[in-house]
């Protein structure tokens, strides 16, 4: 860039550009040991034509680039019949109609329109400019295309002062319009400067490094960069697919460049900058907003209803989050799918609801601005995002405000454009605005530029790596304008228009980019996902450097496993009852009943969290009809059918009579209506259920009938008992106790689930993972002869007992019991049974509590406390299978 000896206009061809010029020229001012100077007038083409235009008192006014893209969205739709109008995009259509109009002013093509209509679709293209053309006239405006073609009208006619001197930076496509007003300055005295960038064909001392994946790349290079920075150098990262690479990029530099900005109290900048932002429509807050805005009904889901009083950006999530979070509970315990806002129950929520009601019904046509004022005072009003108390966590957030702000006065600008809206097409434009506008935080310029391969014209660096160079990026594939003709576009060398003027530009950018450093490195990943990516042709003169990996990590988690900064910590295994807990359980009965003893057994920690700190799991329930409620609707049906049929000798009468059905039939429905109201408004998926545990009690009757020879008796269902072991007292609730005809006890549990097979080889482990049936069976008031599992099995039910071999039950055999606990004679099972609750029950009060998964993965998986007790981390083992199941 040449230093100016006197001001005058450096007109870049991008707004990144411009800043960086900006940035080096100022450095160069430092060096030079001045402490002030004046600012140079460096700044992109269009915004100086803009600044000319405007300071020439025109009497036309000049069109925003979406005025013009709304103007032919609207000709576009007058133009179509309505059966026409979803066969295409309006929106894609009319900003290639507009691309169009901008390559005819370009390339002169307008001079000659007879050569150019050659199609169906160029014919359609020249109706909709002449009705545009006319709009335009009507509106006495200038299209942006135009906007060059303006001055330079108005220079010759001297209404603009021509310039003595200016430089164009960073254009490597000239485009004829463009060079003949250059022309005309040229004739007229004034010194045009074209900065043309060097180049370096032959990649004189380029590097060429293949990566396995492009997670493996940007990695490689954000190790590269923290190996080679300093604040004094500046490096450039080219990024031709930067929209691909954007958030990989953001997340791994940030990771590797600076480490600490994982703390949620760390706001630093990060030493870098990407030119390409993030659509405002995905960012959090605007997103949030859009969500009250884009609603059509009163009725709303409740998933969307809590996240809305929950959220930071209201008024009402900032001031009541405790009371959302058991409003949000309320609503899933009582399983309900949506609310209507307009009759919700009374709560905290009330004004909320009222303000968001009273948008929802205003569905008056209204012109852009109009609904503009009524988006901003409704979100104002439901305290989004409360400029006033905020507070504004960071920069970011005011500067999303701002452009939210910005973007309501677009949408308020296209009163003339396409007048008056219904609701759904200005909530449609305004989410097109949110998401056409790119958002990046404005910081300071940095050392470290992560650009686009356009952008990246006219830049130099001291060390240069452009990712990416893989075959179908260098070149890239043709993208003429749909509207023209392609021969016409090729002729005149159209931009992007044809393979060979993408191969030749292509040629010539990796030139440039060889040229632009001290250092270049070009990079491309052999992978995408399972795509086999080669080198770009282009860069087969490059020899590759098959340079090792860098190892060396900075980010925050590659520091804290390493060992050598690892402390060691041994947490005590024993935390016994404390006086307060003995007095409290030698009254009352320890909580959880067998489950504590089963999570004692499953992991010590577990229980020592659940029972003694008494944490509770937060998540919220279920909306859908789960696993739980399906197994308690068959409880509740089993125990309405026994309830009337008590016994064997009954369940036999009812199956001669030919009435076991209808009797069965009544208790499901009995069941459904009392356990099942979730899904009471589902008729056919309630028939459904029905039908399901219709036929899963019955194959279990059918098999009980068939297989037991006991002639029983059912004494009792849902039977609350006591046990005491080793004086730690536990509730418990049998499913069912049947007494056979000569007076002997079997305790029976319902299992509906397909995972139960196991869970006999579970009551004869080193550790009693499954204790619920043998503490039943050690109840002072069982006295019970046999325990068993009603289970659902691969295809038919089964029962599954263990006892006294004397009782001849179906699956209780000499063989499988002694295979299975070790023994035939039930005494010493139940002696077994003891020893094993007695060693939990002891583990509880002596209060045993590391972390020892039993079965490592699987349990630790299940569990609601991994990330208190952290033995993730702390196992090699355990992390490894995580990173496996992962990847």
């Amino acid at each position: 860039m040449a230093e100016p000896s006197e001001p005058f206009p450096i007109l870049t061809v991008s707004v990144r550009l411009a800043r960086w010029l900006t940035l080096k020229y100022n450095e160069d001012r430092l060096k030079e040991g001045l402490d002030v100077w004046d600012a140079p007038e460096i700044l992109p083409l269009n915004a100086w034509l803009k600044r000319l235009w405007a300071e020439s008192l025109p009497n036309r006014r000049l069109l925003s680039d979406l005025q013009a893209k709304k103007i032919w969205e609207t000709i576009i739709r007058q133009s179509l019949r309505k059966d026409d109008i979803p066969l295409i995009h309006l929106a894609s259509s009319a900003e290639q109609a507009k691309d169009a109009y901008q390559i005819i002013v370009d390339y002169g093509l307008s001079a000659n329109p007879s050569d150019i209509v050659l199609n169906e679709e160029t014919r359609q293209f020249f109706k909709w400019k002449r009705r545009y053309e006319k709009r335009l006239a009507e509106l006495n405006a200038v299209d942006p295309a135009l906007l060059l073609t303006s001055v330079h009208k108005k220079m010759e006619q001297g209404e603009i002062p021509i310039p003595r001197k200016l430089s164009l930076v960073g254009y490597l496509e000239t485009a004829p319009r463009l060079a003949d007003w250059v022309k005309f300055l040229e004739s007229k005295g004034c010194e045009a400067i074209w900065e043309e960038p060097p180049t370096d064909p032959f990649f004189s001392g380029a590097e060429l490094r293949a990566y396995k994946n492009r997670k493996n790349e940007v990695v490689q290079c954000a190790r590269w960069i923290r190996s080679i920075y300093s604040p004094e150098k500046t490096v450039g990262v080219v990024v031709p697919s930067l929209d691909q690479y954007r958030s990989l990029i953001a997340r791994e530099f940030k990771m590797e460049l600076t480490p600490n900005s994982v703390f949620p109290d760390k706001k630093g900048e990060p030493p870098f900058n990407i030119s390409l932002g993030t659509p405002l429509a995905n960012e959090p807050m605007i997103w949030t907003g859009m969500q009250i805005l884009s609603a059509t009904s009163t009725l709303q889901p409740l998933g969307t209803l809590a996240l809305l009083i929950k959220s930071p950006f209201f008024n009402c999530g900032r001031e009541l989050n405790s009371e959302a979070i058991e409003l949000e509970h309320e609503w899933s315990s009582q399983r309900m799918n949506s609310l209507n806002i307009d009759s919700a129950p009374p709560s905290a929520f009330d004004d909320f609801f009222k303000r968001w009601s009273f948008y929802l019904s205003q569905t008056k046509d209204r012109l852009p601005s109009q609904w503009a004022k009524l988006f901003f005072d409704t979100l104002t009003e439901l305290g989004w995002p409360g400029e006033e108390d905020f507070g504004w966590v960071s920069a970011d957030d005011y500067q999303i405000y701002s452009a939210w702000k910005e973007c309501l006065d677009n949408l308020s600008s296209l009163d003339d454009a396409i007048g008056v809206l219904i609701k759904s097409r200005a909530i449609t434009t305004l989410n097109q605005i949110l998401s056409e506008r790119m958002f990046q935080a404005k910081t300071r310029e940095r050392p470290i530029q992560i650009v686009g391969l356009l952008e990246s014209s006219g830049m130099n660096f001291d060390q240069l790596w452009v990712m990416g160079c893989h075959s179908e990026t260098f070149p890239s594939p043709a993208s003429p304008n749909p509207f023209l003709p392609l021969v016409v576009q090729k002729r005149v060398g159209v931009a992007h228009a044809g393979p060979e003027w993408e191969r030749k530009f292509a040629q010539e950018s990796l030139a440039r980019l060889s040229a632009s450093a001290n250092r270049v490195i070009f990079s491309f990943p052999e992978m995408d996902g399972v795509k086999e990516l080669q080198v770009s042709p282009l860069l087969n003169r490059v020899s590759p450097n098959p340079s090792p990996e860098i190892k060396i990590s900075s980010t925050l988690q590659s520091a804290l496993q390493s060992k050598p900064f690892l402390e060691t910590w041994e947490d005590p295994l024993h935390l016994p009852f404390t006086t307060e807990e003995q007095a409290r359980y030698a009254i009352t009965n320890f909580p959880g009943g067998s489950g504590a003893l089963r999570d004692q057994a499953a992991c010590p920690f577990r229980a020592f969290s659940a029972y003694r700190l008494q944490l509770k799991n937060c998540d919220i329930p279920e909306n859908d009809y789960d696993q739980s409620e399906r197994g308690s609707v068959v409880h509740k049906a089993l125990e309405y059918f026994w309830r009337e049929t008590r016994s064997q000798k009954k369940l036999r009468e009812l199956i001669s009579s030919q009435t076991l059905e209808e009797r069965l039939w009544d208790a499901v429905k009995k069941a459904f209506t009392s356990k099942a109201g979730k899904i009471k408004w589902q008729s056919q998926f309630l028939a459904i259920e029905q039908k399901r545990v219709f036929t899963l009690i019955l194959n279990w009757l059918e098999m009980e009938n068939t297989l037991r020879t006991d002639n029983f008796l059912v004494l009792h269902q849902e039977r609350n008992v006591k046990a005491n072991i080793n004086g730690l007292k536990l509730s418990l609730y049998i499913d069912r106790i049947d007494q056979t005809e000569n007076g002997e006890i079997i305790l029976i549990d319902y299992k509906t689930g397909n995972n139960h097979a196991a869970s006999l080889k579970r009551w004869f482990e080193d550790r009693l993972e499954e204790p619920q049936l043998p503490l039943y069976a050690l109840a002072r008031e069982s006295n019970a002869v046999a325990i068993a599992l009603l289970l659902k099995g691969k295809g038919k039910s089964q029962l599954r007992p263990v006892g006294d071999l004397s009782l001849h039950l179906p699956n209780l055999t000499e063989r499988k019991q002694l295979r299975i606990a070790g023994t035939e004679d039930w005494t010493e099972i139940r002696m077994q049974w003891e020893a094993k609750l007695n060693t939990l029950a002891d583990e509880l009060i002596e209060g045993r509590l590391h972390a020892d998964p039993l079965h490592k993965t699987q349990t630790c998986k299940n569990c609601d406390y991994s990330t208190l007790c952290r033995i993730v981390e702390s196992s090699e083992d355990l992390a490894y299978e995580e990173e496996m199941e992962d990847g």
